[in-house]
């Protein structure tokens, strides 16, 4: 590899690939597959049906850049990819340029998304169950995204929820007993988080976009977001 990142011949680029640790199943141009411990591949389906033609594309929390890789090869005109990650961001890089791509990848953050501007199409994959401000960030994300986001969450699904407000008895909030629900897990890395129900988080993204639930991703729940025509 040399100094650029660039490997002159397919079997030090494979070798490179089989001395990585890996979270992220990619499958590259050349054949070569990155052994994810993930089989991340399997959202591939799903997010190479948009059209990415001229588009700006910002994927939240990209890990080694699996579908920055894949927007950019499908038309995109400018991809960004954020992770706080600096090894991920790395990897991400040296494939960016073994496969020929331009993509702008950044270690960062949830918070640093504001200065990033609108994108049309916004990517937060199995991210939010592991932020401990998740509302807040859903609302980042509500700011950043100019058409599309996909995003993959843990979601709440309560049987029954009992509040001791008396404003919600008599449902004076406006918010329905349901879209009040939130579960609080203890996640094993950053402590305790917040699963905000379905509802919540249309409630959140408000009437100029449709939140479509698509069943069960690869981790979590499989959302699909669309602005809504004016």
């Amino acid at each position: 590899m040399d100094e650029s990142g660039k490997f002159q011949n397919l079997e030090d680029y494979g070798s490179w690939i089989a001395g990585q640790q890996w979270y992220q199943t990619i499958t590259l141009e050349s054949g070569l597959v990155t052994p994810g411990t993930v089989k991340t591949d399997l959202r591939a389906p799903k997010l190479s049906s948009l059209d990415y033609r001229g588009k700006s594309v910002l994927d939240v929390g990209c890990n080694s850049g699996q579908y920055c890789l894949m927007a950019k090869k499908l038309g995109a005109h400018r991809v960004v990819g954020i992770d706080p990650d600096s090894f991920r961001i790395n990897q991400a890089r040296v494939l960016a340029i073994n496969e020929g791509l331009e993509i702008d990848f950044r270690v960062g953050t949830l918070e640093s998304l504001v200065s990033l501007g609108k994108f049309d199409i916004v990517f937060c994959i199995a991210v939010l169950t592991e932020v401990t401000d998740v509302l807040g960030s859903l609302s980042l994300l509500r700011r950043v995204t100019g058409d599309y986001s996909f995003i993959e969450l843990g979601l709440s699904r309560p049987v029954l929820h009992l509040s001791l407000n008396s404003r919600w008895w008599r449902r004076e909030t406006g918010i329905s007993r349901v879209s009040r629900s939130l579960d609080v897990i203890r996640h094993k890395h950053v402590g305790w988080v917040v699963y905000p129900t379905l509802e919540l988080v249309k409630d959140i993204w408000g009437t100029d976009f449709c939140v479509s639930h698509l069943g069960r991703g690869v981790r979590y729940d499989m959302l699909e977001i669309r602005r809504v025509p004016s």
